[in-house]
């Protein structure tokens, strides 16, 4: 279920998601009111996957304050660490079937990738996508690359995958930082 579109524009990341909820068959899809992308301190997140990883990172996570000199160092040591140690404390781990998780995590004007096996990626593209409906969005990002507005081509992003994928569904949150 769902689908997490980013891109990273002049300085700044901006963030979709949608608003679908599935049960663990994908037979039942509901919608759900709280957003899936949210600003966080100085980080802006989208999660897909458990709710209740995204929950306790949304409500519990205090991230520590980034190093912008040396980024991918800072997430991939102290940021991961401190967020492992708070889902640990949750009793949650994203390795696992039941609380598997993506994120994807803006910070600096940079786009970072969050794995289930505690890493933090960085694309070499401006933009990626999360969830079931990802390879929906990384298709329409790539082909509308030409257009300036970020806003646009994420929604029209989820729209693809909102098209194409049962797991996914509208309405679409969108924020940038």
């Amino acid at each position: 279920m769902t689908c997490i579109a980013a891109i990273a524009y002049n300085g700044m990341v901006y963030m979709g998601g949608d608003s679908a909820a599935a049960d663990e068959n994908n037979q039942l899809i509901s919608t759900r009111k709280e957003p899936k992308v949210f600003i966080k301190d100085d980080y802006l997140i989208g999660y897909a996957g458990s709710f209740r990883f995204g929950k306790v990172i949304e409500h519990i996570f205090i991230p520590p304050k980034p190093d912008f000199k040396n980024l991918d160092k800072f997430l991939n040591t102290i940021f991961i660490d401190a967020l492992r140690e708070c889902a640990e404390s949750s009793k949650i781990d994203p390795t696992t079937e039941e609380d598997s998780s993506e994120l994807l995590i803006g910070v600096g004007g940079r786009l970072f990738e969050f794995c289930n096996d505690w890493h933090m990626g960085e694309d070499s593209n401006d933009f990626n996508a999360i969830g079931s409906g990802a390879s929906f969005a990384m298709g329409s990002l790539y082909s509308t690359g030409r257009i300036r507005s970020p806003h646009a081509r994420i929604r029209t992003a989820l729209q693809a995958a909102e098209k194409f994928s049962q797991t996914v569904k509208g309405p679409f949150t969108i924020l940038g930082k």
